[in-house]
């Protein structure tokens, strides 16, 4: 009877430590949750500070494409005008070799704001992808967390239980 009651004793103490470890384990899954939804956060965060950069450098290219369509117009007068006053013809020259600089210039401007928009394109993917997989981690520990939330509700059950037939006994 004594062996029993000791053996009995022992069980429920091994039973109280691995509840006590999934009850640890259990908030280690809620504290990387809470660590996984900050990461979130602050990724969404990113993401709005990128998409408005984004939109900044789509304008500047819109600036930077009319200002070299103006430039390019402005070349196309100054040719026609050197063409029909040829007694302005240096000072038209000059003038002409002004307007493709700035269109070349122009030019330069524009590929540098499409390579911008291009990274930030990358940086706002690859932002995206992060924030799926800190989703898809969120989901395993949210599933990992109810898992040994039941396991413990299952344990505490059958010591509860345990603890009622010790008395008859």
């Amino acid at each position: 009877m004594a062996g029993k009651a000791d053996q009995q004793a022992a069980d429920i103490k091994a039973q109280v430590e691995r509840i006590e470890r999934e009850q640890q384990a259990a908030e280690a899954a809620r504290v990387d949750l809470a660590k996984a939804q900050l990461k979130i956060e602050a990724s969404a965060e990113r993401l709005g500070e990128q998409a408005a950069e984004i939109e900044r450098l789509r304008v500047a290219l819109d600036l930077e494409s009319k200002a070299r369509i103006a430039s390019e117009q402005q070349a196309a007068v100054l040719t026609a005008r050197l063409e029909s006053m040829t007694e302005r013809a240096t000072k038209a020259e000059a003038r002409t070799e002004l307007a493709e600089k700035q269109s070349q210039q122009s030019a330069q401007e524009l590929n540098s704001a499409r390579n911008q928009v291009q990274a930030q394109q990358v940086a706002l993917d690859t932002a995206a992808r992060e924030i799926e997989d800190a989703r898809r981690q969120i989901k395993d520990v949210r599933s990992e967390a109810k898992r040994a939330g039941e396991e413990a509700a299952e344990l505490r059950g059958k010591l509860a239980a345990s603890a009622q037939k010790k008395p008859e006994e």
